[in-house]
């Protein structure tokens, strides 16, 4: 009520106001996404809220605060069914399967080749629809309704999913391989997904052979299959992890996103004791690890 009060007061009295009146968002939220230092929501209507850091104008207002500490509409009349946030830029979707992105452009994850970033909402180009979006540091992914992933931004080590040398894709491009995938996230430098069989693949950033599959490079530029044979419901993003979920997972101390890749650490193994995380050989080092119920994910971002 804060805003709303300072609000009336400055128009009885004629106050000069020193500090932004924040729009009071009405109703609840239908959707979440928390970035690395920014949050947004979707409204039941579709319209779309953030909050947080906003250097990188990842926020979607024409204002150049460098952080909000409440939500902000986001500079548009458009309505999303999807949003994701990453580190610097945010993205979202359409009804119809439109892809909109905001914030910075500086490795091409607005999609956008020839702009160098915008607070404000602008289609990725291409020509694409999609129904599912996600995005990471700084590369974004998004699956037709056929499950072709498509994916643009940085690719310093690999995350786009094509054998090409570019470090900088400020288009949409094919992942390799033509998977067909039911589910993407997008994590830190890497990706991963699930096809309809449950069968997940995973490239991208693997110093720590965080891509599951058992090689030793430090980055695999094309999809390769998570080891184990194991088959996968859903799949999930953060700074420390990004774990499918077979039965239960842990989470660990995450990298400096300023310094290094986010992390990204598919866990291929099954604890059928159903309270207790799956180790990893971080974890079995730790002299504490927490447990969570089953069928459920702890991010740390």
């Amino acid at each position: 009520m804060r805003a709303r009060t300072l609000a009336v007061i400055c128009i009885i009295t004629g106050w000069a106001c020193s500090e932004p009146l924040a729009p009071e968002p009405p109703g609840s939220f239908a959707a979440l996404s928390a970035g690395h230092q920014h949050t947004c929501g979707l409204q039941r209507d579709g319209t779309a809220y953030c909050w947080g850091r906003n250097a990188e104008g990842q926020i979607g207002t024409t204002q150049t605060d460098a952080y909000y500490p409440l939500p902000q509409v986001v500079s548009t009349e458009l309505k999303f069914s999807q949003i994701a946030a990453g580190y610097g830029h945010t993205c979202a979707l359409t009804a119809d399967g439109v892809a909109y992105c905001w914030g910075s452009n500086v490795s091409g994850e607005l999609g956008r080749a020839t702009v160098p970033s915008s607070r404000i909402p602008v289609p990725v180009d291409g020509g694409l629809t999609f129904t599912a979006i996600a995005v990471g540091q700084a590369h974004s992914c998004g699956l037709t309704a056929a499950g072709a992933a498509y994916c643009w931004g940085n690719n310093s080590l690999g995350q786009i999913g094509h054998d090409t040398s570019a470090l900088r894709v400020g288009v949409p491009i094919a992942v390799a391989g033509g998977h067909m995938f039911a589910t993407i996230a997008a994590g830190g430098a890497s990706t991963c997904g699930i096809e309809s069989d449950g069968s997940a693949y995973c490239w991208g950033y693997n110093d720590t052979g965080a891509l599951g599959s058992g090689d030793t490079a430090r980055a695999i530029v094309v999809p390769v299959a998570v080891a184990g044979g194991l088959k996968f419901k859903s799949i999930s993003a953060a700074r420390c992890t990004r774990a499918a979920l077979p039965r239960a997972t842990g989470c660990t101390a995450g990298a400096n996103p300023m310094m290094e890749p986010w992390e990204l650490v598919v866990l291929p193994e099954i604890i059928e004791r159903r309270n207790a995380p799956i180790a990893t050989d971080r974890s079995r080092r730790s002299a504490s690890a927490a447990s969570i119920p089953a069928r459920s994910i702890s991010m740390a971002r």
